[in-house]
């Protein structure tokens, strides 16, 4: 890590010292960033994805994660830590002024004391005294430390950046948790429609049996043709007995994402599918920086241990504090025959300093571990950058190719279906044996579930770049 970059990052703690903090402010990077994504959409217009998972317009999945936002306990967790983080930073901010506080107090006490005038004075006055003393007192006492070479700004600076860096990780835990719904949410609806599939097979096959029965006692079909449909069809249901497992385990886990205990999700008929969203369009790779709550999370703490460094290079100077009190009391003595107080105020200033002279090479350490850290901080924001980069650039990349393959597919799908209706006209005029007609049907549910594949693995993608976009969060200015 170069001099320059750590003294820039120090330079510009530096000049925020003063200023009233409202964003993440940028910070340097060796990374150069290219001018757009490969793959991306040309669109002309941004895709807005704040809440990206309305554009797959399946009104259940939004009511999930929308529910799950506002209450998911992984949330909670995270909006408690921020709000840690956030009380912590004030604490810090208020280390800067002055303290000021105020005592008061009273007391009474009663007692006898022995009346040496008893004998000569009138009986109504006694053998004793009975006096009472009373007291009371207040002060107001004060310190303030001037911070004349910055380490309590510092302090602050270091913990406000903190407090931003946990907001950005409640951004980052909101995109997490939204995305492992959607995610779940698509592998449920693909068993549903893995199932379809196989139940429209097996419909197929069956009625194939029924025919195949019928040419078997015509002796046009042989016992091997009735006993393969039959071996197809128990092995399709072999299949479908195991898909409501898996679609369960998929919607258990998103009721504890979502802090529920049981969730029920009805079929949707395959709409989810039927039209998925295009890749989102209009995003360049410098508004990662900006956008990513990941990215943002590391400048923040890069910032905060660029805030440590020159709190440990602020040790090294000496500290000045002021010390002032200002005090009032009164003591009285009341009795049958003494009454006396005695009262007064008074004020004190007091000025300290204290200079380091030898610390056996404990603040020079603690510098050194400072400027450490920092460097470890930038080097992690620098490879924050870089995975962003390669997860969205592999994203689109995949959608592409995804997009590519589907047209393949849907051709292939087409030439299958052809096929069923060639092999059952070709078996009616003898040309083809019936066994070609249980494998054309095989074959174009081969095709249809491939084709169920790629849109999962569409759908799946689209979930990462929207997530590697930094999608999923409402930006604000914390």
């Amino acid at each position: 890590m170069t001099a320059t970059r750590l003294s820039f990052s120090l330079a510009l703690i530096i000049s925020l010292a003063a200023c009233q903090h409202s964003d993440i402010p940028p910070i340097d990077t060796r990374i150069s960033l290219p001018t757009s994504f490969e793959h991306s959409p040309d669109n002309p217009s941004k895709t807005d994805i704040r809440t990206w998972w309305r554009h797959f317009q399946d009104p259940g999945l939004n009511r999930l994660i929308d529910d799950a936002l506002a209450n998911a306990p992984d949330i909670a967790i995270a909006k408690a830590r921020m709000e840690q983080a956030q009380a912590t930073a004030a604490l810090a901010d208020s280390d800067k002024n002055p303290l000021l506080g105020a005592t008061a107090g009273a007391g009474i006490a009663l007692g006898n004391l022995d009346n040496p005038l008893s004998n000569a004075l009138p009986t109504p006055i006694g053998d004793s005294l009975a006096p009472a003393a009373h007291s009371r007192q207040s002060a107001l006492i004060g310190s303030w430390t001037a911070d004349f070479f910055g380490k309590k700004q510092s302090d602050a600076d270091a913990a406000y950046y903190a407090y931003l860096s946990e907001t950005e990780r409640l951004h980052g835990a909101q995109i997490l948790l939204a995305a492992h719904i959607a995610r779940h949410y698509i592998e449920a609806r693909h068993i549903e429609a893995r199932s379809r599939i196989l139940q429209t097979q097996k419909s197929a096959l069956q009625e194939l049996a029924r025919y195949a029965a019928g040419r078997f006692a015509a002796g046009q079909a042989s016992q091997y043709d009735r006993e393969d449909l039959a071996t197809k069809i128990a092995a399709l249901n072999a299949q479908i007995a195991g898909l409501d497992a898996e679609r369960s385990n998929h919607i258990t886990h998103i009721a504890a994402l979502a802090g529920k205990t049981e969730l029920h999700i009805t079929a949707d008929g395959g709409k989810l599918f039927a039209s998925l969203p295009a890749a989102p369009g209009g995003h360049y790779p410098a508004e990662l920086i900006t956008r990513r709550p990941d990215i943002r999370a590391r400048k923040a703490a890069v910032l905060a241990r660029s805030a440590q460094v020159a709190s440990a290079e602020a040790d090294f100077y000496p500290r000045f504090s002021l010390n002032f009190a200002l005090a009032e009391g009164r003591i009285g003595l009341d009795g049958d025959l003494l009454q006396h107080s005695l009262g007064g105020s008074g004020a004190g200033l007091g000025i300290n300093l204290q200079l380091p002279i030898f610390t056996a090479g404990r603040l020079q350490a603690q510098l050194d571990k400072a400027e450490a850290q920092l460097r470890q901080a930038l080097a992690e924001y620098d490879q924050t950058l870089l995975n962003a980069l390669a997860e969205a650039q592999n994203s689109y990349r995949l959608a592409a190719a995804l997009e590519k393959q589907a047209q393949s597919l849907n051709k292939a799908l087409q030439h299958s279906e052809t096929q069923i209706a060639q092999a059952r006209s070709l078996f009616k005029y003898g040309r083809e044996t019936f066994d070609t007609i249980p494998s054309a049907i095989l074959n174009a549910a081969e095709y249809r579930t491939h084709q169920l594949a790629n849109r999962r693995g569409y759908a799946l993608n689209l979930i990462q770049l929207y997530s590697a976009l930094g999608g999923g969060w409402e930006q604000h200015t914390p």
